[in-house]
């Protein structure tokens, strides 16, 4: 029966991490891209590349966060980089996708409806693909004194819930 309930935990984190970087990358599409609203990580980075260059959106997205992956194996470690990978190449994926569908761009006129579709969704799109989980897996890959009150005494890092990312996380752990 154990085997039956970890294969079903397996597939609700596989729809979960595909449900949500699809939704992610819908947003930015019908949203973000069209109305410039301004994105933090590497999906800002590469709207910015973008429009330097003419280039799609989603592949400055992709390098980036490949070189980042990659980055984040030696510095972070294998479980950083199993958690991670997924959404590294799903959320690109995605975008270029969806950035090819007509008239995604024109659903809707208003800026300010825009942005609140944006920010509404996203924060369910990003517990969706993962983001919580990898923040707290992040931390229990690091053994170390603890130094902050969100550690126990084992030094593993109490869970932080939905953080900005893995910095924040890594300091809430008192990883520098």
């Amino acid at each position: 029966m154990s085997g039956k309930k970890s294969g079903w935990k397996w597939l609700e984190l596989c729809a979960s991490v595909l449900l949500g970087n699809a939704l992610l990358a819908f947003l930015v599409a019908a949203f973000v891209l069209p109305h410039d609203i301004i994105m933090g990580g590497t999906t800002g980075i590469g709207i910015v590349l973008s429009k330097v260059t003419g280039q799609d959106t989603a592949l400055f997205v992709l390098l980036l966060n490949v070189g980042l992956l990659i980055f984040g194996l030696f510095v972070l470690g294998k479980t950083f980089f199993v958690s991670t990978a997924a959404s590294s190449v799903l959320y690109p994926a995605f975008l270029a996708l969806f950035q090819r569908i007509p008239g995604i761009d024109a659903m809707t006129d208003n800026h300010l409806l825009a942005a609140i579709f944006t920010g509404g969704l996203m924060g369910i799109a990003l517990v969706g693909s993962g983001g919580d989980r990898r923040a707290g897996n992040l931390c229990k890959t690091r053994k170390h004194p603890a130094r902050h009150s969100g550690a126990d005494a084992r030094g593993d890092c109490a869970r932080s819930g939905d953080a900005a990312g893995p910095f924040a996380t890594a300091d809430l752990c008192g990883v520098r």
